[in-house]
């Protein structure tokens, strides 16, 4: 039978919570590892991953082991319904005319509408006023618009 799963000697199917990689919130699936109880790193892409094989390039060899998964830990899964709304929202607003930001001290991350300054965020970056492609600015706490002086979204965290 393919893709069946070996049992863990302890755990049996070793059932395992995911979290969203955007918010850390609970992700939308449980991955059952049965015996693969491993953390590894591939030294040509350089990523960690579950298992024996890596899933960005595939290969078995190169693999350094890193560390046992503990007790409960969660793993990163699925981008959650809410995540995956709001990129949504984000592309809408770059593709009429706005423009990314993200900022380098509280990570967040998002886009402005189309207004006078993403336009001239989109001149600077050569895009012109019609779509052609994104682009973005990278705030620091000093201006940016969720965790700055002058905040206008969330409560910074």
């Amino acid at each position: 039978m393919g893709g069946s799963i070996t049992l863990h000697p302890k755990l049996g199917l070793n059932p395992r919570l995911t979290v969203c990689p955007c918010c850390g919130k609970d992700g939308p699936e449980i991955a059952l590892l049965g015996i693969v109880n491993t953390i590894y790193s591939c030294r040509g892409c350089d990523i960690k991953f579950v298992g024996h094989k890596c899933p960005k390039c595939g290969t078995t060899c190169g693999l350094e082991k890193v560390r046992q998964l503990e007790e409960g830990e969660r793993l990163l899964g699925s981008v959650c319904d809410s995540c995956r709304e709001k990129q949504a929202t984000a592309d809408t607003a770059v593709r009429e005319g706005g423009v990314y930001w993200r900022c380098t001290d509280c990570k967040l991350e998002g886009a402005i509408k189309k207004n006078e300054f993403s336009e001239k965020v989109r001149l600077a970056h050569g895009k012109g006023m019609r779509y052609e492609g994104p682009c973005g600015v990278e705030f620091t706490k000093k201006d940016c618009p969720a965790c700055g002086p002058n905040k206008v979204v969330g409560d910074g965290k």
